[in-house]
Parts: C-alpha cells; sequence; structure tokens
C-alpha cells in the first residue's frame, strides 16, 4: 500500500472519538491508544477537516466496516468509520443509526476497488467517499465548542477564575439551565465552562467546592439534583454556541478533542469512577485488532426530561403585553435528537450516550430561551428540579393588585418586607443600615441584588427585632454586611453579631461619597454607573433599583459638586454606562446622560422609563419621606421593578402615567402604612391599574 493510501486508513480510524462513563467502577481493560484531539491537554488527529457524522453503535463507539484491499500486491486489511446521511440519498436503502434509532443512509466508500493514482489527481483510499457522494458526508458543527482548542495554561486560567469565584460565594446553587450559580448569578462564559468540563472529566469535581457544606464536593461532585456527570453535560451546553442543536456525534468529538483519557495509561482519581469503550471488531478472524482508542462508557446514564425540567416560567406575551404561567417543557424550544415521536420525550427515560446527549443539548435550548426573556422584567423560571408553578399562577389570580406594607415604624417594615421575601435562612446576605439617616443606605440597594439579601435598618445600637430577623433569616455563618462607619452603626452591634456565629463585613468610607465608593466597589465592575445627589434622597431612591436591574451601582454628588472619590471611581469605570439623575447631579456631572426631570416624581418616572420596558410591577414610596423606602427600594429590586413616587396624599400624574401606558404592570406594592401613603393614594393605584 502507498503511503497516501495508509494514511487516508489511519485518519479515518483517527475519527473514532473518546468518551466518558458516568457509574459504575473503573474497568480499564485496554490501554488508551494515541488518537486524541488537537489543543489544550494535548493528542494528535486531523479533527478539522475529519469530524464527520457516522454510523455509532448503542453506546456510541464508531460502528467499524472492513475491507480487504491489495494495491502493488500488497493486501491489507482496512477498518473504516461508516459516514451516514439523515437525508435520503437516492438509489440507496436506508438502515437505521443504532444509536439514536433514527433512520439514516450510509454513505459509499471507496472500498476494496480502490483505483490506480492518477499522475495530478489526489490520491484515494479505501476509506474514501466515493465520488458523487461526497456532499452527503457531514462534518459535526462544533462551534464554540472549539473554545477548547487551546492552551492548557488558558484553560487553567479559566478554572482559577471558576475557583475563585466558588471560594468567594456565600451560596451555590444551580439555575433553572443547570448552570452552576454563585450568590444568584449564574457561571455564563464559554471558556470557563469549557474549562469546568475537562476539569469535572479528569477530576470528578471542580475545585472550590470543597469549602460549601451545601454542596458534595466528591469526587465525584454533587449539587442538588445534578450529580458530576449531569454536571458535565451542563457544561458542555453552556460551552456551546446557542442557535446550533447539539447532537450525539458533537458530544462525543467534543470527548475527544480535549482528549479523554488525557494520556496513555491515565488513572481517575479515587472516588471518580469511570469505564470505558472500545469499537467492536467487525471480523475478529482476520488477525487484525482494531484502534484502541477508548470511548467514555455512558451505559449507566439515565436521563428524563420532565424530571428535571419539572417546574413553569412566568413570561410576558409582549403583542398582548399579558402575562403567562406555562410549563418549561412547553415554552422551550427543545430539540428531539431521537426517533421516538416529539410527544413523547418529555416523559421517556434516555439512557446511555444518547440520554447524555440530550441532555447536554436540553441545556443548551433552555439556555437560549433564558437568553431570549430574561431581558423582561417580571420573568420568572423555575429553577431546575423545582416547581412553583401553584404560586405563580396565584400571583396572577389577580392581575390589578395593590398591596401595602407598614409596620409600626421603619424598622418594623424593614422586617416585614424580609419576612415576605424570605424564608427561614434562605437570604444570601444581610444588609445592615441606619434607619434615621438615609446617607449610607442610598448606595446600597444595587448590593442587596447582588448578594440576595434584605435590607434591615437600625439605630446605632442593635435593634432586638432586626436581631431577631437576621436570626430568622441568615444561617449560622451567614454574612451580614454594614453599611456605614462605627459612627451610624456602632461597633457593639458587629460584635453581637460575630458572637452569634455570622460573619461581619463593614463597608465604610469617611463620609457618604467614600462609602457609596466602597459599596460599589464591593459590588464589582458595573454596567451601569448611576450617579445622584447625596445630599436629598428622591434621586438616589429611584436609581437604586435601576442600578440593580442594570447590574450597576448608584455613586452620590453633593448636590451639584463633584466630590473627588466620586470623579476618580468614574473614571475608573470608562467602559460602564453613565447617567446623571436629577438636576443636581447632572449640574455635577454634564458630560453624563441626563435624567432628570421638573420635579422628584417626573425624575422617578424618567429612570423607569429608561431602564424598565416590560415590568410586572411597580413599587411606590413617599417621595418626602425617605425610611420605609429604604428597605422597599431593596424589595423593589429583588423583584426587577422600578421605584416610583407618590405624595402621601395623592397620585402624581407622572407616576400615575407610568402605571396607565405599561400593561406589562400588573402589580404594585406599596411601601409604608397609612400614617405613610394614605388609602387615597391605594384607591388612585387601583385606578390606573384598571387602565
Amino acid at each position: 500500500m502507498n503511503a497516501r493510501t495508509r494514511r487516508g486508513a489511519f485518519v479515518s480510524a483517527l475519527l473514532l472519538g473518546a468518551l466518558v462513563a458516568p457509574q459504575g467502577a473503573l474497568a480499564m481493560t485496554d490501554a488508551p491508544g494515541d488518537g486524541g484531539g488537537g489543543g489544550g491537554g494535548g493528542g494528535t488527529g486531523d479533527l478539522y477537516s475529519d469530524l464527520l457524522v457516522i454510523l455509532r453503535a448503542e453506546d456510541g463507539t464508531p460502528v467499524l466496516t472492513d475491507y480487504t484491499v491489495t494495491v502493488e500486491d500488497v493486501t491489507t486489511v482496512e477498518y473504516c468509520v461508516q459516514p451516514i446521511s439523515y437525508t435520503e440519498i437516492p438509489g440507496l436503502a436506508p438502515t437505521v443509526n443504532p444509536v439514536d434509532g433514527r433512520t439514516v443512509w450510509l454513505v459509499p466508500l471507496v472500498g476494496e476497488a480502490i483505483p490506480d493514482p492518477v499522475e495530478g489527481e489526489e490520491e484515494v483510499g479505501a476509506c474514501d467517499v466515493q465520488a458523487g457522494f461526497t456532499d452527503y458526508a457531514s462534518e459535526v458543527e462544533l462551534e464554540r465548542l472549539n473554545l477548547i482548542r487551546t492552551t492548557d495554561d488558558v484553560l487553567q486560567s479559566k478554572i482559577d477564575v471558576v475557583e475563585e469565584r466558588l471560594l468567594a460565594a456565600t451560596d451555590i446553587t444551580l439555575d433553572g439551565a443547570g448552570r452552576i450559580t454563585t450568590d444568584g448569578i449564574p457561571i455564563d462564559a464559554s471558556p470557563e465552562h469549557a474549562a469546568m468540563y475537562t476539569t469535572i472529566l479528569e477530576t470528578g469535581t471542580l475545585p472550590g467546592l470543597e469549602v460549601h457544606d451545601e454542596v458534595t464536593a466528591g469526587p465525584p461532585a454533587y449539587i442538588a439534583p445534578l450529580d458530576a456527570w449531569m454536571l458535565a453535560g451542563a457544561s458542555t451546553g453552556s460551552a456551546a454556541g446557542k442557535y446550533v442543536p447539539l447532537s450525539i456525534d458533537a458530544v462525543l468529538y467534543y470527548n475527544r478533542i480535549i482528549p479523554f483519557p488525557p494520556e496513555p495509561g491515565w488513572v481517575a482519581p479515587e472516588g471518580w469512577n469511570v469505564e470505558f469503550n472500545r469499537s467492536a471488531d467487525p471480523d475478529p478472524t482476520d488477525g487484525v485488532a482494531v484502534p484502541d482508542e477508548q470511548f467514555i462508557d455512558y451505559s449507566s446514564f439515565r436521563y428524563t426530561r420532565s424530571e428535571y425540567f419539572t417546574g413553569s416560567a412566568t413570561w410576558l406575551h409582549v403583542p398582548s403585553l399579558t402575562w403567562h404561567v406555562d410549563r418549561i417543557l412547553d415554552v422551550v424550544d427543545y430539540t428531539n435528537l431521537t426517533a421516538l415521536p416529539d410527544e413523547a420525550v418529555d416523559d421517556t427515560e434516555l439512557t446511555g450516550v444518547l440520554g447524555y446527549a440530550q441532555w447536554v443539548d436540553d441545556v443548551r435550548s433552555t439556555i437560549v430561551y433564558y437568553h431570549e426573556n430574561e431581558v423582561i422584567e417580571g420573568f420568572y423560571f423555575d429553577v431546575i428540579g423545582a416547581d412553583t408553578t401553584a404560586d405563580q399562577e396565584l400571583a396572577l389570580l389577580e392581575p390589578s393588585a395593590v398591596t401595602q406594607v407598614g409596620g409600626v415604624d421603619r424598622v418594623d417594615t424593614a422586617v416585614l418586607l424580609s419576612q415576605e421575601r424570605f424564608e427561614d435562612d434562605q437570604a444570601g446576605a444581610v444588609v445592615l443600615a441606619r434607619s434615621d439617616d438615609f446617607a449610607d443606605a442610598l448606595a446600597a440597594v444595587p448590593l442587596t441584588k447582588r448578594v440576595n439579601a434584605p435590607m434591615l435598618l437600625t439605630k446605632v445600637l442593635l435593634d432586638p427585632r432586626v436581631g431577631d430577623e437576621i436570626d430568622r433569616v441568615l444561617p449560622v455563618g451567614g454574612t451580614v454586611l454594614i453599611i456605614g462607619g462605627e459612627l451610624s452603626i456602632a461597633p457593639s452591634v458587629q460584635a453581637t453579631l460575630e458572637s452569634r456565629g455570622y460573619v461581619v463585613e463593614r463597608i465604610a468610607g469617611a463620609n457618604r461619597y467614600e462609602t457609596a465608593v466602597a459599596v460599589a466597589g464591593k459590588i464589582g465592575a458595573p454596567h451601569s454607573v448611576l450617579v445622584a445627589s447625596g445630599l436629598n434622597f428622591p434621586d438616589a431612591l429611584a436609581s437604586g433599583p435601576a442600578a440593580a436591574w442594570a447590574e450597576g451601582v448608584v455613586v452620590l454628588t453633593a448636590d451639584d459638586r463633584m466630590p473627588q472619590v466620586t470623579a476618580d471611581y468614574l473614571a475608573s469605570q470608562p467602559e460602564a454606562f453613565t447617567y446623571a439623575v436629577g438636576g443636581p447631579a447632572a449640574l455635577a456631572a454634564p458630560s453624563l446622560t441626563k435624567i432628570a426631570g421638573a420635579d422628584r416624581y417626573e425624575t422617578a418616572r424618567l429612570v423607569a422609563e429608561t431602564f424598565f420596558e416590560f415590568p410586572m410591577g411597580v413599587g411606590i414610596s413617599n417621595g418626602s419621606y425617605f425610611p420605609d423606602a429604604l428597605s422597599g427600594g431593596a424589595d423593589a429590586a429583588a423583584q426587577d421593578w422600578p421605584l416610583l413616587l407618590a405624595k402621601y396624599d395623592s397620585l402624581p400624574s407622572q407616576t400615575r402615567a407610568f402605571i396607565e401606558t405599561h400593561p406589562s404592570v400588573i402589580k404594585v406594592d406599596v411601601y409604608g402604612g397609612p400614617g405613610v401613603i394614605s388609602d387615597d393614594v391605594l384607591v388612585s393605584l387601583w385606578d390606573a391599574l384598571a387602565r
């Protein structure tokens, strides 16, 4: 056989892809071969041109075809992978792809009748596709999964970023698509997920999980309800391009690109059980061994879509501006990878590599739905494995609901809002601010959203009601963020909370402007920066929920004067969108985008118009009375609602106009009791909702 023919057969044999197994004892009966992908981890193989859709056995290994070939009087046995087409090839009989049960057509190969080489033309081998059929042999679309083709140093830097997030997180959970979230924020970047996938396969876990009691670090790792194999699949779906469905072939080629196993003789760490398969020998009697490349054995993997995507979504039908609650299974456009009827897939247990690939693509589909809807204020999607359908449907039964929350005083109102929002031990943190001075708390509303915390209020000493609510809402070891210096909230408050087992962090500067910048630093790099006066509260109150929604921060001016610390902060965020909210701030920062009305009520409306296109509801606070608005702003931010302003005994025309011109608004939360906002205002709000 000439060199060209030999190389063609060898490259085709290298199309065998390295895979991974979910459960069961490690049983590597054959040493891994040299075949593997380029990029991180090393390996060989012409993967850029040879990622063909091929016939696969039920376990995912390539089905080999053997040919007896004579070239230059030398007879050899060639093993080739079999390209397939899901599109009919005229004149050929269909068959079934064992791995997914779908009808396919085998793309004809040159086989045993290799033509003599013609000078000037490319030589062909037994494993090459016959002339005239090349259009039916298609390559697998990997798109962003090719991010794994990078250096080990780059992959390590990405997993280092993930480890830092996991170590710094107060709470590690999963979102509705199965992505790992830290303090409510999903890890969404494709490079990080590519690195996470490789790390989970090689170690059975992720660095940084070991410090969190609510997860099992392993190996194998477990974050309810996903085991390590499902976490690995979730990372594949998260790393992929979002609009091209993933296939079984794509998942398997992704594994060999890594490559996995990473090197000959690789042994899994203790506790991480992996089994491997090898392609079946089509003719054991011919004395020719099949390539020894290993494939992950997924035979223990089980997946039923309806057992994981169990809940529902609350979504806005934009043409009619009406809200709906529907099952996740009915609103996400899932792709069926099997021969089963579409209506049967949701409740059918899929096993092996087919089940694994379906899980991976379902994650991708769910993320697409997320990205298309998360820009809508009020959009809600149940986390994976959870079902709050009854609560969501109940919440929509009264589409013109006005709820007033007010305690005996400002401290009590904040406690009531916390009790309404958080179950026992379920807050990500607590933000504690001064109850009788607005300055330090003005910038803290976006922080409450960032760390999933209520805003509680106290005077210099710890109010016993606040201490009780912290004990209720925060587990021992949780974090309390005190906003302001020791003259605002005494050192004894920190000492008392620490003695109760909480981690206490004080965020403070020498004045309100430095404190606001310190809070912004705690939140992290902002997408938006809203600048408002720190000498009066209305503009900053309206800014808080808007900044929270826009993944931003609030910093302060001294009315029409720009403090140096604020100017320095703005200069340090050249990529952020910047806004001056209210007339005083616009004078202090004339170069920023101005959002300012004739009075505080119009300014609040303009802020809402700028940042909230389809809010499900609005919060209402007294525009002349700040205490209830502080905790109310945090509550509005938690719901992705704007905060609008009212007078004690009347609803300003600007506030009413926003509600009347936004039919998506079906709920209003009023912050403060009848002594803060009168019944007349409530009647006006009901009337505005009636439109």
